[in-house]
């Protein structure tokens, strides 16, 4: 990766600092929480994590979380990779943004994973919360990387015909193919909004 600033300019600095603070508040807060649930009787767990009202601990965690994935993925999108594209636009550094997401989300669900087998296997100890926490953080992995995929042209496609097309064709052909992503996306999102809203709702896991 190129060291250059892409697009934060002076701005890199600061975050790196509030990245580098969130992620030591975070480091701390897991050293404690692990300590906690292998020592303790009253551990907190996922059912604690998703009602944090009256916990100060837990909301500590959760800010510090949000705080270390959002400033480390402003960060590290401030670096061009050898393969990218430059961003040309406001969507462009969205894109990077969220992609440097996907890629930290990739390695928590690592590190949890890695956190339930230790658990079960070494302690004794396994958790309710691991394989349903990884499974949603999989679905916006896969959402955030699909639209860097999209932004970035690396989406297999089939070039037999596509290059002997002449540039209006190929033109029309790219704009045809993202009016049919957005057509089939809308779909998507209309037809289940109403179920996923009732899921949500009703904290419904997934088995």
């Amino acid at each position: 990766m190129e060291k250059e600033s892409l697009w934060l300019g002076r701005l890199r600095q600061p975050v790196r600092i509030a990245m580098l603070l969130c992620t030591g508040i975070v480091a701390l807060l897991c050293v404690w929480l692990v300590a906690n649930s292998l020592l303790s009787e009253t551990a907190l767990g996922m059912h604690e994590m998703i009602r944090p009202q009256g916990r100060p601990v837990v909301w500590a965690m959760l800010l510090s979380i949000t705080g270390a994935i959002l400033f480390a993925a402003l960060y590290l999108s401030d670096f061009h990779g050898a393969l990218e594209n430059r961003p040309g636009g406001f969507f462009d550094i969205v894109s990077l943004v969220t992609s440097r997401m996907a890629m930290i989300l990739t390695a928590l669900i690592v590190i949890v994973m890695f956190y339930e087998v230790v658990s079960r296997y070494v302690f004794s100890r396994p958790t309710l919360w691991a394989n349903e926490l990884s499974l949603w953080i999989a679905a916006l992995v896969f959402l955030f990387a699909g639209q860097y995929a999209m932004q970035q042209r690396s989406h297999i496609r089939i070039y037999v015909i596509y290059d002997i097309m002449p540039r209006w064709a190929q033109k029309t052909a790219d704009v045809l193919s993202v009016l049919l992503i957005v057509g089939f996306t809308f779909a998507l999102v209309w037809g289940n909004y109403a179920d996923a809203q009732r899921r949500f709702l009703r904290m419904e896991t997934f088995g």
